[in-house]
């Protein structure tokens, strides 16, 4: 994935995730060189359950994601989601 379209995404999904007003919303490290395994969704405490629980992490493989992607999307996702970075994740 090129550094512009990398810059691109990664504002939309900002854009995104404060117009829905939730936490972050980040590109998941993939098996793949380049691209994506998905989306991963950070809520704050508060936003789903109480503060003694901490933030939430969602995930959201892009084999989900590709009925939505347009071509241009579909080159930015692929691949699978490293064992290494669903530890610790709720």
């Amino acid at each position: 994935m090129t550094r512009a379209l990398r810059f691109c995404l990664t504002f939309l999904l900002g854009r995104v995730s404060k117009r829905l007003k939730i936490g972050a919303v980040t590109l998941a490290p993939s098996t793949v060189s380049a691209k994506s395994s998905g989306l991963t969704f950070h809520y704050p405490p508060y936003a789903v359950g109480p503060y003694a629980e901490g933030g939430y992490v969602a995930f959201v493989p892009w084999e989900t994601l590709k009925p939505y992607l347009a071509p241009e999307g579909d080159k930015i996702f692929g691949g699978a989601r490293p064992k290494s970075d669903e530890d610790g994740q709720q």
